[in-house]
C-alpha cells in the first residue's frame, strides 16, 4: 500500500514472524499505544486463513479500543471479486481517512449478490 506504513505488533519486536497469541489487554495496550499512521487513525489489520478466530479476535479488541470494524467479508463483490477487496479498501476506506475525511463502501449483500448499504468509517482512532 504506498503511503501506508506496516509494522508488525509481535512479542519479539518489528519484524518478528514466529506464530504467538498474545492475551487481548496486552495488545490493545500496545494497539493504543502505537501512533497513528492513516491520518489521525490506527489501522489493525488482522490477517489468517478461514477460522482462524479473526473475527473474534477483533471483536475482542473492540471494547478495550472503541475501534471501529471492517470485516472485508462485507467487502468482497461475490466469490469472483476477492482479489478487488485491498484496492478497493485503500481506495475507497484508507485514502479518505488518512486525509481526515470519511471513508465508504457499499457493503455486498450475499444474498441478493449486489451492493447495499454503504459501510462508513469515520477517520481517527482505530480501524480494526
Amino acid at each position: 500500500m504506498r503511503g501506508f506504513l506496516t509494522r508488525r505488533l509481535a512479542p519479539g519486536g518489528l519484524g518478528h514472524t514466529g506464530h504467538v497469541r498474545w492475551p487481548s489487554e496486552q495488545l490493545a495496550q500496545r494497539i493504543a499505544a502505537a501512533r497513528p499512521h492513516c491520518g489521525k487513525t490506527t489501522v489493525v489489520a488482522i490477517d489468517g486463513p478461514s477460522g482462524a478466530g479473526k473475527t473474534d479476535l477483533a471483536r475482542e479488541l473492540d471494547p478495550r479500543l472503541g475501534a471501529q470494524i471492517l470485516h472485508l467479508d462485507h467487502i468482497y463483490r461475490g466469490w469472483h471479486s476477492l482479489a478487488d477487496a485491498p484496492p478497493v479498501v485503500v481506495r475507497d476506506v484508507l485514502e479518505p481517512i488518512a486525509s481526515g475525511q470519511a471513508g465508504r463502501t457499499p457493503r455486498w449483500e450475499w444474498g441478493s449478490d449486489e451492493p447495499g448499504e454503504d459501510i462508513v468509517i469515520e477517520p481517527g482512532g482505530v480501524l480494526i
